[in-house]
């Protein structure tokens, strides 16, 4: 398998900007299918939940948010129209057994998977780019998924064009 070289010492605009681009290039998106979200889209999701978003998920709402182009995540609740609950759902249906860790008060679960597995961050506002964590199923504690929900985006980029390299050959 080949592997991508992303730059994570850019700024999250071009971060966003090269895995866009990257993901055209390899032919895992679409361009018409890569939508963001308006910034007054972003600013009703953080009032409504009543946190604040580190800056990277705000500017990967703003280039993805509504599309990321067809393969990537395909499996896995990301979107602007699909993350509404999810906080509530992993606070209230998932994490209830005595053992199970405790998701931060002002937590924002932001990708799901099958309802097994989790993404979220503190969006507290206390940290300007909180690490992004990860819960499966049954784990006893969370886990480090990234720095950054580009760190995440670039490592399903490269599992998507794995895939497409292994289903080609």
């Amino acid at each position: 398998m080949k592997n991508i070289n992303f730059n994570s010492n850019q700024d999250f605009h071009s971060r966003a900007k090269a895995i866009k681009n990257i993901m055209l290039e390899l032919n895992i998106a679409k361009a018409e299918l890569i939508r963001g979200c308006s910034q007054s889209e972003i600013e009703n999701l953080e009032q409504e939940h009543n946190v604040m978003f580190p800056e990277s998920y705000k500017i990967f709402l703003s280039y993805f948010g509504h599309g990321l182009g067809g393969k990537v995540m395909s499996d896995i609740e990301i979107l602007y129209d699909d993350i509404s609950g999810l906080t509530n759902e992993l606070r209230n249906e998932t994490l209830i057994e005595e053992g199970d860790p405790i998701l931060p008060d002002k937590a924002f679960v932001f990708a799901s998977r099958l309802g097994e597995q989790y993404m979220f961050f503190d969006a507290s506002g206390i940290l300007k780019e909180p690490p992004i964590l990860y819960y499966k199923e049954n784990a006893p504690n969370f886990s480090l998924a990234g720095n950054s929900i580009f760190d995440v985006l670039e490592r399903e980029v490269q599992l998507s064009y794995n895939l497409k390299l292994k289903l080609e050959n």
